[in-house]
């Protein structure tokens, strides 16, 4: 929470993540159905099949040049620039070895985003809670302010039920509205 302005930024960030992880899937799956094509092109030509092979693997690199994940990068330094065309046997190799590094990146990115998702469900929750919670303090406060005759007393228990709780979990702007109750009261 330290690195976010609010509850809302880190929720908003959270989001985010699970998208990006989404779409970084979704682009995996489609480089691992190039490279199941390329494995069957191989299978089915073995002296004839390099250019068919050569493009799938261009559109991959092409794809991951961007890509910020240490293995995917290993994957296209270390397999993807070694298929050359010449010896069905090897590249079949490589491109064997790659396919299982996208399963296993994908399966990373599967872990993320159900790590992130429950990270979500809990920060969901705790605005949830703070929110019904200052809602009940500004009905009491407003029930005070309807009714003249409820005592000063009750107005102040009122601050008291809402603050005492949850003033060490309370998160942005939760924290602003806070401490401008505070200064309502001058402490």
């Amino acid at each position: 929470m330290s690195v976010y302005p609010d509850i809302f930024s880190l929720i908003r960030r959270e989001e985010y993540i699970i998208d990006a992880n989404q779409e970084k899937q979704q682009t995996y799956t489609d480089i691992k159905k190039k490279l199941l094509d390329s494995i069957r092109a191989i299978d089915w030509n073995k002296k004839d099949y390099s250019i068919r092979v050569q493009h799938n693997i261009q559109d991959i690199i092409t794809e991951i040049d961007a890509a910020t994940s240490a293995k995917v990068m290993a994957d296209k330094l270390y397999r993807l620039y070694k298929i050359t065309g010449n010896h069905s046997e090897n590249d079949k190799k490589l491109l064997q070895a790659s396919m299982r590094n996208f399963t296993q990146r994908i399966a990373q990115l599967i872990g993320i985003s159900a790590h992130t998702q429950l990270h979500l469900l809990t920060l969901n929750d705790t605005l949830d809670d703070q929110n019904r919670k200052l809602e009940f303090f500004y009905s009491q406060i407003a029930m005070f302010l309807a009714d003249p005759q409820l005592s000063y007393d009750k107005f102040l228990m009122a601050f008291e039920n809402y603050y005492r709780p949850i003033a060490s979990k309370r998160k942005e702007p939760f924290r602003t509205f806070d401490r401008q109750i505070k200064q309502c009261f001058g402490e």
